[in-house]
């Protein structure tokens, strides 16, 4: 059996990212990683076809309890307290 590694989890550490989202202030988001499309991890067209990026993703997400985005600047972010919503 192969086991495959979440590679967009790998990129931090799930304890400082959930740190951070804890200590967001109620005004602002979290930017985890700035220019996503160039900082992202690379996913080969197997595995994009096989919804290992999605699946990464989800997996994230469910990590550090809050959804990701990437903003109009091209940032990997979370919105904790629903800022952008607003």
């Amino acid at each position: 059996m192969t086991q495959t590694t979440n590679k967009l989890a790998a990129m931090f550490n799930i304890d400082v990212v959930k740190k951070m989202i804890a200590d967001c202030p109620s005004d602002e988001i979290v930017i985890l990683c700035g220019n996503w499309s160039i900082n992202k991890p690379e996913y080969s067209d197997e595995e994009v076809d096989n919804y290992e990026e999605q699946g990464d993703w989800d997996e994230m997400e469910e990590m550090i309890g809050e959804m990701l985005f990437v903003n109009d600047y091209n940032d990997l972010c979370c919105d904790p307290h629903g800022v952008l919503s607003e």
